[in-house]
């Protein structure tokens, strides 16, 4: 159930510019700032998260994870927030958009990687995994769909994104 249309204004910061996919309790959203960058947004209906899922300074644990991890393997949190719509309280976030594509979609396109794009591969996961893991956290859900690549180049920089396992 889609809440939010295309163009709706989120605290007059940001803009949505599309609706991308729901999930079980959220849903997401590309949106712009007011200088036409592009952030990912996870809408959090609070009604249907799970209660294992709430965080009391956050509102919701994915969150506070975002707010314990700056690493250079790991989508950024960039904003958070809430906004009633027809009287329902949501929480929101804004991490990094990425132009590039899932790990799991290179897989389907190429069939196989070549050794020095695995190697590279696995070693950014390594250095976001070993942050997480210093901060006493762990992923809990380490997918083809829940890397990320920067862009599309070959020199793209595979990252983390989903933490909502964690």
């Amino acid at each position: 159930m889609q809440h939010l249309n295309n163009g709706y204004s989120i605290d007059g910061k940001y803009t949505v510019a599309m609706f991308l996919k729901e999930g079980m309790y959220n849903e997401n959203y590309r949106v712009l700032d007011t200088d036409g960058n592009s952030f990912f947004m996870k809408l959090y209906d609070m009604q249907l998260l799970p209660v294992s899922l709430h965080n009391a300074a956050y509102g919701v644990k994915e969150i506070a994870v975002y707010h314990r991890l700056q690493g250079e393997s790991i989508s950024k949190l960039r904003d958070e927030g809430t906004l009633e719509q027809d009287g329902q309280t949501f929480h929101y976030m804004l991490t990094d958009y990425f132009g590039g594509e899932l790990l799991s979609e290179v897989i389907a396109r190429r069939q196989t990687l070549g050794a020095d794009d695995a190697l590279r591969y696995t070693l950014a996961i390594a250095e976001g995994l070993k942050e997480m893991h210093a901060a006493g956290l762990v992923h809990n859900d380490i997918t083809p769909r829940n890397i990320m690549f920067s862009e599309v180049s070959a020199d793209a920089k595979a990252m983390i994104i989903d933490l909502g396992h964690a």
